[in-house]
């Protein structure tokens, strides 16, 4: 009797095994992977950690100059200079620190740091000179002088950053304007030697430049200028923030899941079906069979 129940059980069903479905399973993860190219790539630019230099409107090495009176809205400090090296008027919402005993030593550090931060960062197109200029959140570079007059517009979100990268000498004359919710604070400039922002520009984000730095009649700035080796000049100028809205985002960590813009092939949803049925054919043969043993 045993034997007229086996001789009826379903010969396909007796004959598949785990591997074939095990197969199936594995093609469909293959499949559904998707190529390298798909997948959206991210912008490079990232904010530097200033430290010590974070509180800091204007810091030089050497020595600071005021033609007319300037008004700076945090810290002023030199690094090597003292205080007698601070010429013309000054009116400091903040602190002033003098020499290598005092916090504008650490500064000069910490701002040096984040230079090399900036210059170590790859870029994600080039600076131009065509006005008016929208670039996106990224990093830009040009690798010798540049001269910019117009306008540049940054428009963008909470978080998103522009790194400007120039390898010699940089003058600016016009505007940054902020747009969206795109904040002064994650601008940054990275100058490989002199700057000059010229008279009456709007200017935004924090410069750093190895040499010297002149901001000319006028100008004023939504952020931090700091000379790395060298002096200051201004001249009847307003420096203040970088004024923000808050503090920068913290990303919320998310469990890992398919990349932004995944959509399975559909070889693969087929495959990944074939499999779960033959596992589940699989079960039924093997309950089957020791039902009718």
């Amino acid at each position: 009797m045993h034997g007229m129940g086996s001789s009826n059980k379903p010969r396909g069903l007796s004959r598949l095994t785990p591997a074939a479905a095990i197969v199936g399973l594995v093609l469909a993860v293959a499949l559904a992977v998707p190529a390298g190219g798909s997948q959206a790539a991210g912008l490079s630019a990232i904010a530097p950690d200033l430290g010590d230099a974070t509180t800091f409107s204007v810091l030089a090495h050497l020595s600071m100059d005021s033609a007319n009176m300037t008004t700076v809205s945090g810290d002023l400090g030199l690094s090597s200079g003292l205080a007698a090296q601070r010429t013309g008027p000054w009116t400091v919402g903040g602190s002033q620190y003098f020499g290598p005993s005092s916090l504008a030593f650490n500064a000069r550090a910490d701002a040096l740091a984040a230079f090399n931060n900036l210059a170590g960062q790859g870029p994600d197109g080039s600076m131009i000179t065509v006005s008016p200029w929208s670039p996106v959140p990224g990093v830009y570079n040009v690798a010798s002088d540049i001269t910019f007059a117009g306008t540049i517009t940054l428009n963008g979100d909470y978080g998103d950053v522009w790194v400007f990268q120039v390898g010699r000498d940089m003058t600016f004359s016009g505007s940054v304007v902020m747009a969206g919710n795109a904040q002064p604070c994650d601008v940054f400039w990275q100058i490989g030697r002199d700057a000059t922002i010229g008279v009456g520009s709007t200017f935004v984000g924090t410069l750093i430049a190895s040499r010297d730095i002149t901001v000319v009649s006028g100008a004023t700035v939504n952020g931090r200028i700091i000379s790395l080796n060298s002096s200051l000049t201004t001249d009847a100028n307003t420096i203040s923030g970088p004024t923000c809205a808050g503090p920068r985002p913290t990303p919320t960590p998310t469990p890992p899941g398919p990349p932004a813009g995944f959509v399975p092939e559909p070889g693969s949803v087929m495959l990944l079906g074939s499999g779960l049925v033959g596992l589940a054919l699989f079960g039924f043969a093997q309950r089957r069979k020791r039902g009718t043993s």
